[in-house]
């Protein structure tokens, strides 16, 4: 044992320096020295700031402890800091102003041991796992380690670039890279590669400052992605579920199948606070049906946040959760994300699911993607409910994609930008994902949306086989639909079960520029035929209330409805008013305009309000009109 009397003088040392009291053989909390030192072992600490000057011998070993005469007494814990020779025990730190105090965990049976790789003892990563307890620490220096890991304990595991994010690239130092040692990225054979797997024990552990590359050079597989010839199908999993884990500050890259995947398909039983943060994802497979940078699935409940994913098919995808999460960790928020084919897709929640925030993400399309959607939310059922604000998409062929959510808590989009999408939000009951929809009401406030082909789009799908309708209420605070260039559809409704309500003094204010404000359309079967109250909606900054007589026949032409086709549901945009035009027609449907049309349109003691122009025609009046 280390001589008590020298270990007593180094607390008190440590007490004097920083301020604080001591009782030896108490626990100490204001500094980091422990009474525990191994006995066994030699021992070097080799970058403890600020102490220095005080040297200790033992008969049976030598080592060194650096002691501060000066003012302060601090320790700072991380892979840069501290390298022993062997091992080290240490409890639980965690950085309070300008000293640590020490806690320990009540999951732990003992101080943490820090086991360094490589080093005589432990040459490889897992065999440092192997050797580890509970709570322990393996700090892994730069190098590349060609290792099919498992853990199935409570570690915290560091690399080189411990705490170092690396977003944006550049900051980080040399690094600490973990690539497969066997290659079978087909995750549809019986043993596909997962390069590190966190078994049914492996709760709260961390794995922070890695690359993982799941391309081998010294192997050979029949997969090649942008260059690269890939070996895992998956970089991290976990299937026997995961609580308060945290994957942080790792990059993640050439990847067949998921880069992170978090699923307790096992037991299904909820787990919760596990955080995914700070990482990059980059060439996670964009050819094939599958490649994910994170999936989480079977209450598996996470905190997706902060990361880049470039070069990804889908970017998050969450799917089938049902009982409610223990802990506070549900969302998927600031994460920068440039995705082949979907960036978010929050999927299948429902009975007790709790609900997820998808917030103030930024989305963007990869170069040459035929046919990507910023985010897809998809059956969410019974009563859950999804808080999705904020989030930033551009390029996407579909911003929005609304599918299949029956639940009585209503998807609503807030807020954000869509931009330079062909369809910004798109609401249908088959599209989704090519299956019949339940019936489905959604919303969306305050979402501004520019140069997109189509703004907004309500789908019934003639594909539809079980008469689903799909509803969207386009509600106040305003949504801005901005065109900079003459083009594109505010508004689009196909289908007789497509239907759109307007809410609020001004819920929705559409570009002067656009080629159509509101469409009502056929699918091909069916037309949407019910009647839509649009008095609130904007025209450049105006509603039809306070334009004039040339404006809102200029509104008219820009909107397509009874008045150019009377199996077409009515747009009113002043009250009690309709109005023709010589351009009120609907080809093929119909050739030429009618004012017949706008009579029928109007109800007994409304004003029928006639453009100038050439109408050729009998009219048949049989209510009171002006």
């Amino acid at each position: 044992m280390f001589h008590k009397d020298l270990r007593e003088l180094l607390l008190y040392i440590c007490a004097f320096i920083s301020g604080s009291s001591i009782t030896p053989e108490k626990k100490v909390t204001s500094f980091f020295f422990r009474s525990y030192f191994p006995n066994d072992k030699t021992l070097l600490i080799n970058n403890i700031i600020n102490l220095k000057n005080l040297k200790i011998m033992k008969k049976s070993f030598s080592f060194f402890v650096a002691v501060l005469s000066m003012t302060a007494c601090v320790f700072i814990l991380n892979s840069q800091s501290l390298y022993a020779q062997s091992d080290l025990r240490l409890h639980n730190k965690k950085y309070s102003g300008q000293k640590f105090e020490v806690t320990q965990p009540s999951q732990y049976d003992g101080p943490a041991l820090v086991r360094n790789v490589p080093s005589g003892l432990y040459p490889t990563i897992q065999s440092a796992i192997n050797a580890a307890n509970n709570g322990d620490i393996i700090m892994v220096a730069a190098g590349t380690y060609q290792e099919d890991i498992i853990m199935n304990k409570q570690l915290s595991v560091r690399g080189a670039n411990y705490l170092i994010s690396p977003n944006p690239s550049g900051s980080r130092g040399a690094e600490s890279i973990i690539q497969p040692a066997t290659s079978q990225p087909d995750p549809n054979a019986p043993s596909y590669e997962i390069n590190f797997y966190l078994g049914p024990n492996g709760s709260n552990s961390t794995i922070d400052g890695f690359t993982f590359d799941g391309d081998n050079p010294t192997l050979v597989s029949s997969v090649n992605i942008n260059g690269a010839n890939i070996d895992a199908a998956d970089a991290i999993a976990a299937y026997d579920g995961m609580a308060n884990t945290k994957i942080t500050n790792n990059i993640i890259k050439n990847i067949n199948y998921t880069g992170v995947d978090f699923d307790n398909f096992v037991n299904g039983v909820a787990t919760f606070d596990n955080i995914i943060m700070n990482n990059n994802f980059d060439n996670v497979n964009v050819d094939a049906d599958f490649g994910v940078g994170v999936y989480i699935g079977t209450n598996c409940y996470a905190s997706i946040t902060y990361n880049v994913m470039t070069r990804t098919r889908i970017g998050v995808q969450t799917g089938n959760f049902y009982s409610a999460d223990l802990g506070t960790n549900h969302s998927i928020s600031n994460n920068t994300i440039d995705s082949y084919r979907l960036a978010i897709w929050h999927n299948l929640a429902y009975t007790g699911a709790s609900t997820f925030d998808i917030l103030d993400n930024v989305i963007t399309t990869q170069s040459g993607a035929p046919n990507n959607i910023g985010m897809e939310i998809s059956s969410i059922q019974s009563s859950v409910a999804v808080n999705v604000s904020n989030n930033n998409i551009t390029g996407a062929t579909e911003g929005y994609d609304l599918w299949n959510c029956p639940t009585t808590s209503t998807v609503t989009v807030t807020g954000g930008t869509l931009t330079s999408c062909k369809v910004g939000v798109f609401a249908n009951n088959y599209d989704g994902y090519d299956e019949d929809a339940a019936s489905s009401i959604y919303a969306m406030t305050g979402v501004t949306m520019t140069n997109c082909d189509t703004a907004i789009r309500v789908r019934d799908n003639s594909l539809n086989s079980n008469s689903s309708t799909v509803a969207l209420n386009i509600n106040n605070a305003t949504n801005i639909v901005n065109r900079t260039v003459p083009g594109g559809i505010g508004l689009l409704i196909e289908g007789a079960d497509a239907s759109v309500v307007f809410n609020g003094a001004v819920p929705i204010d559409f570009s002067l520029s656009l080629s159509k404000y509101i469409r009502l359309a056929t699918n091909g079967v069916n037309v949407p035929s019910a009647n839509i109250n649009a008095q609130g909606v904007q025209f450049g900054g105006t509603a039809g209330a306070g334009m004039t007589n040339a404006q809102l026949f200029a509104v008219e032409d820009k909107i397509d409805h009874k008045i150019d086709w009377a199996n077409l549901g009515f747009v009113s945009v002043k009250a009690n008013n309709d109005y023709v035009t010589t351009n009120s027609f609907y080809p093929p449907n119909t050739a030429s305009a009618l004012i017949q049309r706008g009579v029928d349109a109007s109800a007994s003691g409304d004003t029928a309000n006639v453009n100038t122009g050439n109408y050729t025609e009998q009219i048949e009046i049989n209510k009171d009109l002006v």
